[in-house]
């Protein structure tokens, strides 16, 4: 249940993903422990019904159709660059422990279980950390010095998502073949990493959207630099699950 303040145009989205983060969560980890080869099928059955349905919600929201555009108006909206707030953080492991530690409160104020939260913390760290550093951009980039912007998403994000549905949709009919099972627990563990940034991005909305003070004391920008690793997340994830 969503507290009071969370209530409002965002909190039926993140409501959704989050009950959707927490079932795929325990879905992947009852199927480590699960010996039964037809309940294990019967697991990536449920597991790959609902990574299919939450893609399917995904498809539609703004910061998946057109990420950049979602990003420009965050960074706009608190006239700060996010990317630059970023590197901040990858450069300083104190801040970046507070943001975290901020991030995740969030993620349980909004009903998401302790191991998925685990999960979705290192993936925003490692999406942070991940960063090219200031001397792999002056030695790689054509633009030496300029500030460094967010992944360029190439073919559309909201495309790429769609083609994943497909090969999930495809999997169905795979799904008791034992050789598929390595192949096909990874590629669901993108689509988790694909929600959790999409419900980063959701949760900050709808936090923000009332005024709460996301990262607790961090500063306003935050809920920009959680969106813009959000959605770096998301398109990680992406990629991940369809490798």
């Amino acid at each position: 249940m969503l507290p009071n303040r969370f209530e409002g145009s965002a909190a039926l989205f993140v409501r959704e993903i989050s009950l959707m983060v927490n079932d795929l969560d325990l879905l992947l980890d009852d199927f480590e422990v699960q010996d039964d080869k037809r309940n294990r099928g019967r697991l990536l059955e449920r597991a790959v019904l609902l990574s299919i349905r939450g893609l399917n919600v995904l498809v539609q929201e703004p910061f998946v159709t057109n990420p950049d555009e979602y990003l420009m108006v965050m960074q706009e909206r608190f006239d700060q660059n996010p990317w630059v707030v970023q590197e901040e953080l990858r450069q300083d492991s104190t801040t970046l422990t507070l943001f975290l530690a901020a991030e995740c409160r969030l993620l349980s104020d909004l009903g998401v279980s302790e191991s998925a939260v685990s999960r979705i913390r290192g993936a925003l760290e490692g999406a942070i950390r991940g960063f090219p550093a200031e001397e792999e951009i002056a030695t790689e980039s054509p633009h030496a010095g300029e500030i460094w912007e967010p992944t360029d998403y190439g073919e559309s994000l909201r495309g790429r998502m769609q083609s994943l549905i497909e090969t999930l949709t495809h999997e169905l009919d795979r799904l008791y073949d034992d050789d598929r099972h390595r192949k096909l627990i990874a590629r669901l563990a993108g689509v988790f990493e694909t929600l959790g940034g999409a419900l980063l991005v959701a949760g900050n909305a709808a936090a923000g959207a009332v005024g709460t003070p996301v990262t607790a004391g961090l500063s306003a920008i935050g809920a920009a630099v959680s969106s813009a690793a959000g959605i770096e997340i998301i398109s990680r994830g992406v990629d991940r699950a369809k490798n």
